[in-house]
């Protein structure tokens, strides 16, 4: 270590030892003898002796100040080297591997860490140690067609001499069959004399794995929105699809030359394509469950060979009308029965089965049940082989991912939501199995599908089973082809006009007396004062909803059943209706057959034998008479716009009392409109938009639906008063409407009363 020679203390030093120095050379000079100095100047003892003291004082005080200033230096070493000792110790303690570079390019210093990695990567110490030229070992790796070395000895030397102050690159390592990230940071260090240069190389693996992650993230994400929005164009055409069917064959039944049977096969038709539209609404629902995790399956006894023979009468008609052979087959031996949840068993192996149809155009579709023995316990197997149109290996690969089908022309050629498999996977591995399958392009596809079937023991076996032996179900002698009729009086509750009509329709037709409530407060009035067999509750209503309503029944003991209607039809709204005191449970949109079926489990029933259906249609309503619909933007003079259900001496009553009310509808939205209270104008326009098809004035709402979306869009007040205006002259154009201003008020009144 290199001492300053400058500083008050050294300077002091010194001059004591000149002091000293000269009085030594004084009192040397006093005792010479004479003959060597004969002219030399009398200097007395006295004299002599205190030069003398004088000089040994400035010499012991030069000693006391020399041990003073090593004492001072000693310590400050110390410091120094325990400065240097912690700072080293922090550097090795670095994850990064860190070198230090001269000018020349010689390693002068290095880390624990670089150290390390040299021997973990087999270099020789001499080559990348303390000591060694960092920069010809770069020139060595870029000789070698190392693009990342080559880079890196440029920088060094650029920083070096001052052209860039850092430099940093990131670059893979592969040793063995693992790939690493490195990155490689090279500062400067601020010091002109001795110019040199810190290489820190850092491992960001978990960093590069991590962007890695978050890319593929992404892309899946953005696939599934591709996904999603092909699925919404795909469900658009085929909830379209049905529903083209049912608006279109509801027109034709309203043409009077049609003939009985043309009415009874329009009314087939919109059966069918209305049951269609519920099973693709039934789809969204279950994959919805599933993706929430939200799907559960029961565990239950049931027989195997009649859980086949169901899915056969639900599939085999469709076998038949595209001419293809199906066949079902059974291993020698088979369980009697299983314990599962037969309603997931049948939805999987009906789809399963379905699309093989589907996709089949000619030869044969074949379901074989097979059973596989584990220990205590058993699988059941669903082979499901045809000599359809086969898969390719890549549309094999998404086959499962919802949303999707083999590709856009299947879509195309054959419908569907692309959610059937997906389900039936899910549920596959819910009922304790999975779906396999085995597919060549024009060859045909094998779905197997497994489930979890129970205990073995005590189960009996059944050998050489074959398809005629099971009992298939005839659809066409079940209840669900007569005529149900009951016996009995009901409440219904349901806040929804149409509802009102319907149900109403559907249980007076069937023989039950019904009794109307609006709302869960008025229903409770009703069912503690009236003497009603069943009460028939929907759970979504203004005041009072049905949860409400029929726990305050049960609180006050009403013990009569209460079946909830409701749009929702999740496990869990199920569970919610049953815990607010419900007997059951019905989802909405309400098919006519198990409405009946569920009154009928607590009302007197019988089953009366189907009519003829060309006796059905003569004693039914005759068909009304058709009625162009007007432009809803024709002129005050145009001709009165005429309902489409003039004709039609079943909603007479019903249809008048709605005319009779316009003019004070007009006056609601007329008054809304004046002093600007646009959530009153809203509610009042929307509530004509739902009321106006119902009756038939199909321009009503349309006009309705304009004016509702200019107020959501919040348009200026001109762009809505035009709306508005011409809603209003629509609806001044009804005819009866000219009649019917003063009446209004009087039907209310007689209403209330």
């Amino acid at each position: 270590m290199r001492y300053r020679k400058s500083g008050s203390r050294a300077r002091w030093i010194r001059l004591a030892i000149a002091i000293a120095f000269a009085a030594q050379a004084v009192t040397f000079y006093t005792h010479l003898p004479d003959d060597l100095l004969p002219g030399r100047l009398p200097v007395g003892i006295r004299d002599s002796a205190t030069v003398s003291a004088l000089g040994l004082m400035c010499l012991a005080g030069a000693y006391l100040s020399m041990a003073l200033f090593v004492r001072s230096r000693t310590r400050y070493e110390e410091l120094l080297r325990q400065s240097e000792t912690f700072a080293r110790t922090t550097v090795d303690a670095l994850p990064a591997q860190i070198a230090i570079v001269d000018a020349s390019g010689t390693i002068v210093s290095t880390n624990s860490s670089w150290r390390a990695m040299a021997k973990k990567s087999g270099v020789e110490p001499g080559l990348v140690n303390d000591g060694a030229n960092y920069l010809a070992e770069c020139d060595r790796a870029a000789a070698r067609g190392c693009a990342d070395a080559a880079a890196m000895g440029r920088a060094i030397r650029d920083i070096l001499v001052g052209k860039q102050s850092d430099f940093t690159l990131e670059y893979p390592f592969q040793e063995g069959e693992t790939r690493e990230w490195y990155q490689v940071r090279v500062s400067r260090f601020p010091d002109d004399k001795n110019p040199c240069v810190c290489v820190a190389h850092e491992n960001i693996t978990a960093r590069k794995l991590a962007e890695d992650r978050l890319e593929n993230a992404r892309q899946e994400a953005e696939s599934a929105n591709t996904a999603k929005s092909a699925f919404i164009a795909n469900i658009s055409h085929e909830i379209r699809t049905p529903m083209n069917a049912i608006l279109g064959y509801a027109d034709m039944l309203l043409e009077p030359d049609n003939s009985a049977e043309e009415r009874l096969n329009c009314v087939k038709v919109i059966r069918r394509n209305g049951e269609h539209l519920l099973a693709i609404i039934n789809d969204i629902l279950d994959i919805s469950k599933v993706e929430a995790c939200r799907m559960s399956a029961e565990q239950i006894p049931c027989e195997l060979p009649q859980l086949v023979a169901d899915v056969v009468a639900l599939t085999n008609p469709r076998a038949t009308d595209k001419g293809l052979k199906f066949e079902v087959t059974f291993d020698e031996v088979i369980p009697k029965t299983v314990q599962t949840d037969p309603v997931r068993v049948k939805q999987v192996l009906v789809n399963l089965v379905g699309n093989a149809i589907k996709f089949t155009s000619a030869g044969a579709v074949r379901l074989h049940v097979s059973q596989e023995v584990s220990y205590f316990t058993q699988n059941i197997r669903f082979s499901v082989t045809d000599t359809g149109i086969g898969m390719t290996a890549a549309q094999l690969g998404k086959l499962f991912q919802p949303f999707t089908q083999a590709d856009v022309s299947t879509t195309r050629k054959f419908g569907g939501t692309g959610l059937g498999l997906t389900i039936s996977k899910r549920l596959a591995q819910i009922l304790g199995g999975d779906i396999e399958v085995r597919s060549e392009e024009g060859a045909g596809s094998t779905f197997s599908f497994w489930i979890n079937g129970g205990p073995r023991e005590g189960v009996k076996l059944i050998r050489n089973l074959t398809q005629e032996q099971p009992s298939i179900p005839d659809l066409a002698t079940t209840s669900k082809g007569r005529e149900i009729r009951l016996d009995g009086t009901v409440l219904l509750v349901e806040d929804g006009e149409d509802n009102q009509h319907l149900l109403t329709a559907f249980l007076e037709h069937a023989g039950l007396k019904v009794s109307l409530a609006v709302n869960g407060e008025i229903a409770v009035k009703a069912a503690l004062e009236g003497n009603f067999d069943l009460i028939l509750m929907d759970m979504q209503m203004p005041v009072m909803d049905g949860y409400r309503a029929t726990g305050e029944l049960r609180k006050l003991g009403y013990t009569k059943p209460i079946v909830a209607l409701t749009a929702h039809a999740m496990a869990e709204d199920r569970l919610k209706c049953m815990q607010a005191g419900c007997t059951e449970y019905m989802s909405k949109p309400v098919d006519r057959h198990k409405l009946l079926t569920t009154c009928a489990i607590y009302l007197p029933a019988a089953i009366v034998s189907p009519r003829p259906p060309e006796q059905e249609v003569e004693e039914s309503a005759p068909a009304p008479t058709p009625v162009p619909v007007e432009n809803p933007t024709t002129s005050e003079g145009a001709s009165p716009l005429r309902s489409s259900m003039a004709n039609d001496p079943r909603v007479g009553k019903v249809l008048e009392k709605f005319i009779s009310r316009l003019p004070d509808r007009v006056s609601t939205i007329q008054n809304a409109l004046d002093e600007g209270d646009l959530e009153a104008l809203r509610q009042a326009v929307h509530n004509l938009k739902g009321a106006g098809s119902g009756y038939g004035f199909r321009p009503l709402s349309e006009q309705s639906a304009k004016a509702e979306d200019a107020l959501r869009a919040e348009q200026s007040l001109d762009e809505i008063r035009r709306e508005v205006d011409q809603l209003i002259g629509l609806i001044r154009r009804v005819e009866g409407y000219p009649a019917a201003i003063g009446v209004g008020s009087a039907v209310a009144a007689q209403d209330a009363a």
